[in-house]
């Protein structure tokens, strides 16, 4: 059997190997339907599912947001003043669907108690695991179909082998651990596995996926390793290596064993490199019948340049690490073929790995940028701090606020770049309840915090076991969440932008709910507008009789909500204290039956 490797393929084999082995205010501060299309709850009535359709038109013609996405991503307006904002939403936005998984041992094998030897490590916990996986938001589906059926098929059949996977795993360390307790020696548990996903770059020409797996089957330490998958955005195919390159393989692999060399530590340090350039080709191909067994690269596209990925044992030993080597576009301007070199001057936005350092381990060799802070002692496996810092070829800012989480996977950072020349990170800390701490530190020159705002984490669950979750991908088309408590508990979010102080900017009019109290009924009269899918007021006045079933729509964050009726009309309650939930025939919690409340 003759097969074409791609880097899809490459990300699958290493997962299979590894397992074989608004200005609001601070109370609103959500949840996301799979895809991100802008509509209202989730579970509501079956009436209100129908006007789906008229809700995205809505959203669609939000007037801030159409202004934001209306010039081509390359364009830029000379005559505009330095202070403005106005933004591109230039590429489909995209969300993570994730799952995670704790299989306990359920059987009767002991360990000896009596036996140092004999220890059970995994504290009953046979495997425990995590995958992501990128999905495509709905909304883009029209504009972007190929490529919207290209990451979405891929990713609906890979979260249908995950429970498999998982079950695997844990049968293999249910054999290993009852095997240790009989035979009286220790079982190094739990069996782990972890599969990470971020976008690494995203515009009218290309779509880069970075992939990384890492897992643990006992012994004295795991495996990890990365791929990158590659995405042509206009056709929705899979990109080979040789399709973005305008140059040999022999010139390729002559640069790339330069750059490699360069990162070396020592003289042999990459023992390997020959023999690992060796077996790299272009358009590789794996041929068991025939015994041909080459290998493509493995390689994705950010901001920088082209990066091409080496994981543990493929240039130099497992201490060596996983080496990244970066081909600028500005070092090798002829090498990548000019439409996948993206424009100048342009904006993005990127997960970023910036590491937190441990105030008596910051020594001068650590990273120019990075995190310190200091550790409060008696939290055995968990990060907790009082104060933090952001650190910049050796100044920092610090932060008058700590952190309490399991450890660094729990903080999402994010590298934003404007076309002027504007750098910054964006830190988002998980706190109580789903609430999420965002820190602002410009890095455009020195290194300053800007301010600290508060969100709600934004997540949806679905019949698989599958949560959804936006990512940043374009400084101009950020969706955010918030917590609102004034018809029940709500959770909404809004469109944002980077601000010309670095702040994300409100530029959308309404903030949609995604969950609420979808079985509220009215236990009195209540005077509401009848208002259209725009917003405009068609009736004003109008008494609806108690006993009606409203769903949560849309609200401003200030002074009113929009509402389904069963029969389908959008009516609006205006309040006249919007934050403790007042309206003229008094409190929202006195006039409805089958309020959520939650935090």
């Amino acid at each position: 059997m003759k097969i074409k490797t791609t880097t899809a393929m490459l990300s699958i084999v290493l997962m299979a190997t590894a397992l074989t082995g608004c200005s609001v205010p601070e109370n609103l501060g959500s949840t996301i339907e799979l895809g991100g299309s802008q509509k209202s709850t989730a579970n509501q009535t079956e009436k209100a599912r129908d006007l789906d359709q008229d809700i995205t038109e809505d959203n669609s013609n939000d007037s801030s947001k159409a202004t934001s996405k209306a010039t081509s991503k390359n364009s830029s307006d000379d005559s505009s003043d330095d202070t403005s904002t106005e933004g591109t939403a230039k590429a489909p936005t995209f969300s993570i669907a994730y799952k995670d998984y704790s299989i306990r041992y359920d059987g009767d094998a002991t360990f000896d108690e009596s036996n140092e030897n004999s220890v059970d490590y995994s504290n009953g916990i046979l495997f425990e695991g995590s995958y992501q996986f990128l999905m495509m938001d709905d909304e883009w589906e029209e504009d972007y179909p190929q490529l919207y059926e290209a990451v979405n098929s891929y990713a609906r059949e890979s979260m249908a082998q995950t429970d498999g996977y998982a079950n695997n795993m844990a049968d293999e360390a249910r054999q290993m651990l009852e095997e240790a307790a009989e035979g009286g020696y220790s079982f190094w548990g739990p069996y782990t596995e972890d599969y990470f996903v971020s976008v690494t770059r995203i515009d009218d020409a290309v779509l880069s996926v970075y992939n990384y797996s890492s897992e643990y089957t006992g012994g004295a330490h795991g495996m990890f390793g990365a791929a990158g998958d590659n995405y042509d955005v206009e056709t929705g195919e899979m990109l080979d290596i040789s399709d973005v390159l305008d140059t040999d393989e022999e010139e390729f692999e002559e640069v790339l064993k330069d750059e490699i060399l360069a990162l070396a530590e020592s003289d042999d340090q990459f023992q390997y490199i020959d023999e690992a350039l060796e077996d790299l080709k272009f358009d590789a191909e794996y041929d068991p019948d025939n015994e041909v067994y080459e290998f493509g690269y493995k390689w994705y596209f950010a901001y920088d340049g082209l990066h091409v990925i080496f994981n543990p044992y493929e240039l130099g030993s497992y201490s060596d690490g996983m080496q990244d080597v970066v081909i600028g576009y500005d070092e090798y301007p002829d090498m990548i073929k000019e439409k996948f070199v993206p424009a100048q001057n342009t904006d993005y936005i990127y997960k970023d790995r910036i590491y937190f350092i441990a105030d008596e381990y910051d020594y001068d060799n650590n990273p120019d940028l990075h995190f310190r802070y200091t550790p409060y002692d008696g939290y055995q496996g968990d990060m907790v701090s009082s104060k933090f810092e952001l650190v910049k070829d050796g100044k920092s800012a610090q932060v008058d606020g700590g952190f309490y989480v399991n450890d660094e996977n729990d903080f999402d950072i994010y590298r934003v770049v404007t076309a002027d020349g504007r750098e910054y990170v964006y830190l988002f800390v998980p706190t109580e309840s789903d609430h999420l701490g965002l820190f602002v530190f410009d890095i455009t020159s020195d290194v300053k915090l800007v301010d600290t705002q508060g969100y709600y984490q934004l997540y949806s669950g679905s019949d698989d076991g599958y949560h959804l979750v936006p990512i940043l991908t374009d400084p101009y088309d950020m969706r955010l969440g918030h917590l609102g408590q004034n018809f029940g508990s709500y959770i909404c979010y809004g469109d944002y932008e980077v601000g010309a102080d670095g702040l994300p900017k409100e530029i959308s009019e309404f903030h949609y709910i995604l969950e609420g109290s979808e079985e509220a009924y009215s236990k009195a009269d209540i005077k509401v507008d009848v208002v259209d899918t725009n917003g405009e007021v068609l009736e004003q006045g109008v008494t609806i009789p108690k006993g009606q079933h409203f769903v949560p729509y849309r609200t401003d964050a200030e002074s009113y909500m929009d509402l389904y009726l069963d029969d389908g009309r959008i009516v609006r309650l205006t309040y006249e204290e919007f934050y403790s939930g007042t309206i003229p025939e008094g409190e929202i919690g006195d006039l409805f039956e089958g309020l959520l409340q939650f935090s």
